[in-house]
Formats: C-alpha cells, sequence, structure tokens
C-alpha cells in the first residue's frame, strides 16, 4: 500500500484513509452535496410520488450513498493499480463536474504502458458493477419488505449501473472511457 502523503491544497480537507488509500475533499464537495440533495429530493417527489419527509431523508442517504459510490469506485482504481504495481496515491472529492472525484497518481510516476493504464482505469467500474448486483438484491429485499425506501434502492442500483459503471465506458474527457480511449488507440 501507498505510503506516501498526498498534497492537500489550502482549500482542500484530508478526510482520512480507506484501506491505504488517501481520501480528500475538494472545495467543490460542499457545493455538489447540495446539488445533489435538492436532485435526489426532486426525484423523490416527482419521479418516485415519496411523502416530502421521506423524500428528504432518502436524498440525505442518496448523498452519502453516491460518495460512498464515488470512494468506491475509486477504491477499485486503487485496488487494480496495486496490482500492476503502480500504485494510486488516493481521491479527490468534488473536483470533476463537482459530483466526481479524481484519482491522485504519483506526480513523478514513471513513463507506465498502455497496458497498466488500462488495468487502472477499469478498477472502478468493476467495482461499481458489484454495487450494481448490491443494488439488486436490495430492491428485491426492500419490495419485499415493503419499505418506503425502496426508492432509494432503485436511485442507488441505476446510479451504480449507469454513471459508475456503463457510463465509465463513455468517452467524456474526464472519466475511464476517456482514460480507456486514449490508451487503447497506443497499445
Amino acid at each position: 500500500m501507498s505510503s506516501k502523503v498526498v498534497y492537500v491544497r489550502s482549500d482542500e480537507v484530508r478526510l482520512g484513509r480507506v484501506r491505504g488509500m488517501e481520501v480528500i475533499m475538494a472545495r467543490g464537495f460542499v457545493l455538489a452535496c447540495v446539488v445533489l440533495l435538492a436532485v435526489y429530493l426532486l426525484a423523490g417527489v416527482v419521479v418516485f410520488h415519496r411523502h416530502p419527509a421521506n423524500a428528504l431523508f432518502g436524498a440525505f442517504l442518496l448523498v452519502l450513498l453516491h460518495w460512498f459510490n464515488e470512494t468506491w469506485h475509486n477504491y477499485g482504481h486503487f485496488t487494480a493499480a496495486r496490482r500492476t504495481g503502480f500504485p494510486m496515491d488516493g481521491v479527490r472529492l468534488g473536483t470533476a463536474l463537482l459530483v466526481f472525484g479524481t484519482s491522485i497518481y504519483p506526480p513523478d510516476e514513471q513513463e507506465l504502458s498502455a497496458s497498466v493504464h488500462i488495468q487502472r482505469a477499469l478498477g472502478g467500474p468493476i467495482a461499481n458493477a458489484i454495487l450494481t448486483a448490491v443494488g439488486v438484491v436490495a430492491i428485491l429485499v426492500l419490495t419485499v419488505l415493503s419499505s418506503h425506501f425502496v426508492w432509494v434502492a432503485i436511485v442507488f442500483t441505476i446510479e451504480n449501473l449507469l454513471v459508475f459503471t456503463v457510463g465509465n465506458f463513455l468517452p467524456f474527457g474526464f472519466n475511464d472511457g476517456s482514460t480507456l480511449l486514449h490508451w487503447m488507440r497506443r497499445r
């Protein structure tokens, strides 16, 4: 595991380490939380027809789950990077479009092969594919229990599937799809 200290800018907060991966909260994190809360609250009320109190509680839970998903995603990269022998240092949350994180690699990293970059990039989507399966199970269990919060599990699962798994194979310029496309062309 990497034991390097990651540089933290004056407008950032070091949250700690998750199994060796440094987690940093960037300046955009707080604004992203507010935006996500509003989007999830609106989804709860308008799409899932939840009572505003239920929607608000679910929205808070979904904001926490979103950042869990993002941290889990980057931990997937972190694990894949360790396996290649070229580890990642951490994640900076609230950087890419404010609602996503950015993987932090050593600034003095040597030139790496396309294969190493591809392996590291695939770690995040693979990790979230696992969470998608967990979400499907949660939907089934909460449906059987007739929970008022099954909608939270549905949003969690959709986000993991469409944003963090499948969506990461589309080259948007800031995500894994762009990394994969770049390095697959150089293979």
